[in-house]
């Protein structure tokens, strides 16, 4: 990721032939639209055109990814993904505590930006190393915040960027574009003009790259042309894989996501269709999840329910807002949930096992 936005941004090359060392397959693609088979990286471009000023700013300071003879340094790049990732993901729970502050007082939004940060897979998962999700996450949250304060033109390019991140952002782009169009009706032309523009934009420069509408990773969103019939219990055996699991599901590794649940069940009258969005976006990408046949590649952990994060937080801070009051069960109960979430990501957060997976 970061060699490709560090040769954008000092050679103005997307493509990756120069460079030696580079793996097979996996990370890479030759489109084969093209006679000359350039190199591409393979995962969506929006986050390496957001990488890019940090590899300005790291080849300033002496730190780059590309050795003598175009030799590509991946412990180097390894080692910068950590630099970024952290610093992106400090930011993004920034962000979830600006938007839980437009509802409730400072130590209520410390609270959720807490057990945001510190029990969920931002520290486990998306500060360990740029993955995907690192820059869609810190984008979802942005997108929250703009929601919630109303800033309807800035939240489509937001929500644009999203999908240029991560093609699930397709979700929470038809959700929030439908809530938009029900409550904020005279801003919907303005905010479909600006979100069409960016479209646009990905399209042509998808064709001028790889000859398609879409990147190559972003097919993992169409059907197949011959699917074949699923197994019985397919799609629920994959959300249950995503929600349950012990190695990978949500409420398992994720024990804090109970407490976020639970509050969202509460919520005043006239929150009530923020708190629809939220779920929404929360079910709809869980439905997404169980059509996927395959599994969340080289990780452990529930990495690809990470995009949900910032939803979970909007639903607890709703919660906190509606009840004024908790009694001392309910505080227990989510004290430990939120330390069980601790105890089981401590592993995975600073230990050897981390490093093997993420």
């Amino acid at each position: 990721m970061l060699l490709t936005a560090e040769s954008l941004c000092f050679r103005g090359q997307w493509h990756l032939d120069n460079y030696k060392n580079l793996p097979d397959g996996g990370q890479t693609t030759w489109p084969g639209h093209d006679p000359a088979r350039h190199r591409y990286y393979y995962n969506p471009p929006g986050t390496v055109f957001l990488s890019v000023p940090a590899v300005a700013v790291a080849r300033l300071c002496g730190w780059s990814c590309i050795g003598p003879d175009d030799q590509w340094l991946h412990a180097r790049e390894l080692y910068l993904h950590r630099i970024v990732a952290a610093a992106v993901s400090v930011a993004t729970v920034g962000l979830i505590y600006l938007a839980a502050r437009q509802f409730v007082a400072t130590w209520p939004s410390l609270l959720v930006a807490f057990a945001s940060g510190a029990g969920t897979q931002i520290l486990s998962t998306t500060s360990r190393t740029l993955w995907s999700q690192t820059w869609h996450l810190l984008l979802l949250s942005l997108a929250v915040l703009l929601l919630v304060r109303g800033r309807w033109y800035w939240l489509a390019t937001v929500l644009s960027w999203a999908f240029f991140c991560r093609p699930t952002a397709a979700i929470p782009v038809i959700a929030v574009s439908a809530y938009v169009f029900l409550r904020r009706r005279p801003a919907f032309g303005m905010y479909a003009l600006l979100g069409l523009a960016w479209l646009g934009a990905f399209i042509a420069g998808s064709y001028l790259v790889y000859g398609n509408p879409l990147p190559p990773y972003y097919g993992q969103l169409l059907p197949s042309s011959d699917p074949g019939e699923p197994e019985p219990g397919f799609y629920a055996t994959h959300i249950l894989r995503d929600v349950v699991s012990p190695s990978r599901g949500l409420l398992v590794c994720v024990p804090v996501t109970w407490v976020a649940c639970y509050l969202g069940v509460f919520r005043r009258r006239e929150r009530r269709p923020l708190a629809l969005l939220a779920w929404g976006c929360v079910v709809l990408h869980l439905f997404l999840l169980g059509w996927h046949p395959e599994g969340p590649g080289f990780c452990f952990g529930a990495r690809w329910t990470a995009d949900l994060v910032p939803w979970f937080a909007l639903l607890a801070t709703l919660g906190l807002a509606a009840r004024e009051r908790f009694t001392m069960p309910e505080k227990c109960l989510g004290a430990v949930l939120l330390g069980l979430t601790r105890i089981s990501h401590q592993p995975w957060d600073f230990g050897i096992l981390g490093g093997v997976w993420t």
